[in-house]
């Protein structure tokens, strides 16, 4: 993940993307190169640099490719934890690549940073994460960018209170029982399972405490088994529907 200095323009920028480095560069330059040869998307930087445009001999556009020359780079954050838990590690990959599939608009970019630097420190700091996480990553950046079911209140009757709903996968949206009958493409859900599916709508990925050991099961915070199966089978439902993705033999592909 990078973040960019202030001195692009004047004003700062976050965002996430890859860093390229060239093993013919100039031997005063070459360690600094090889420092960015192969980053972590793990790792956070703090950059500044200048746009210069210029020619390339391989080139086959016949516009000029825009550059970006590094100046300097700073380590922000480097975890530890990530690069000896390769299940953390395999997690936070798996939001990372659905980033990737999912897209992100340039204006959209430091919000969807943010978002990877707060699952990147639940995942650092937090004892036993469930394994969910990922799943609910989608849910979030979905919302985030623009695509948020409706999971206030009933979409028939407007009510709000009950212990158990149908996700309108096709929709995105919610029917209480009373209004159920003769739906269909319906993931039933129970009143905790769609709190939850609300938290991550609402708040950033610190404050998912349903998914850490902090949680307990006496208190009836953390997520059962049979509960995140509930979000899962809702969330990967609507993400297939109206985004098109889904999660198959390791990567992200589009239906």
């Amino acid at each position: 993940m990078v973040r960019h200095g202030p001195r692009f323009g004047g004003r700062a920028l976050s965002g996430i993307g890859p860093l390229a480095a060239y093993a013919d560069a100039p031997p005063r330059h070459r360690i600094g190169v090889c420092l960015w040869r192969q980053p972590e998307p793990q790792t956070i930087l703090w950059l500044s640099g200048s746009f210069q445009r210029t020619s390339d001999q391989y080139q086959t556009c016949a516009l000029p490719i825009l550059y970006l020359s590094l100046q300097e780079g700073n380590l922000i954050r480097g975890p530890r934890r990530l690069r000896t838990d390769w299940n953390r590690l395999g997690m936070f990959m798996n939001c990372v690549r659905f980033v990737e599939a999912l897209g992100v608009p340039q204006d959209g970019a430091a919000g969807v940073f943010l978002l990877l630097k707060d699952t990147l420190e639940l995942l650092e700091h937090s004892e036993n994460v469930q394994d969910i996480l990922p799943i609910l990553f989608r849910l979030r950046l979905a919302s985030q960018q623009g695509y948020a079911p409706a999971l206030t209140a009933c979409v028939s009757c407007g009510k709000k209170d009950f212990d158990h709903a149908g996700f309108l996968v096709s929709e995105g949206t919610i029917v209480c029982p009373d209004c159920v009958s003769g739906r269909g493409n319906i993931v039933e859900i129970s009143g905790k399972s769609l709190d939850v599916l609300r938290q991550v709508q609402e708040v950033s990925p610190l404050h998912w405490h349903f998914l850490t050991s902090g949680s307990s099961e006496e208190t009836g915070e953390v997520l059962l088994p049979a509960e995140r199966r509930e979000c899962a089978r809702a969330v990967d439902g609507f993400v297939q529907y109206h985004l098109g993705l889904t999660w198959d033999r390791g990567r992200f592909r589009r239906m």
